[in-house]
Parts: structure tokens; C-alpha cells; sequence
């Protein structure tokens, strides 16, 4: 994740879903939080609007994955 520049609660946040191989994107809609009103964490919308973006995964990333 480090080549991406995907923040640490965006990634514990992704599923297999979010990531498209074919197309070398991942799409960021989604961040975990533990911020609850009960013990535990939650997927949550990023915290702002400009957060929810797709990036690119870099060709050498493709090749290791």
C-alpha cells in the first residue's frame, strides 16, 4: 500500500471488490473507524468528499501482486 499513498484506515477498510486487476485501479469509498458508540470498529464513508477516489496501481505493483 505503500506505493498507492492509501491511508492505514482506508486500507484495513478494502475488500477484494474495491480492487480491479484487469484495470489497475483501486477505489477508495470506504474507511474503518474506531470511533463507535460500542466497543469495536466500523466501515464508514471517508471523512470528507475528496477522499472517495480511484488510483492507479503502478505496473511493477500488478506484476508482484
Amino acid at each position: 500500500m505503500y506505493e498507492t499513498g492509501v491511508r492505514e484506515r482506508e486500507m484495513f477498510a478494502l475488500t477484494w471488490n474495491d480492487i480491479d486487476f484487469k484495470s489497475g485501479i483501486i477505489r477508495i469509498s470506504k474507511s474503518i473507524t474506531s470511533k463507535t458508540k460500542i466497543k469495536g470498529y466500523a466501515v464508514t464513508t471517508p471523512k470528507n468528499v475528496n477522499s472517495i477516489r480511484n488510483i492507479d496501481i503502478s505496473d511493477m505493483l500488478l506484476k508482484r501482486i
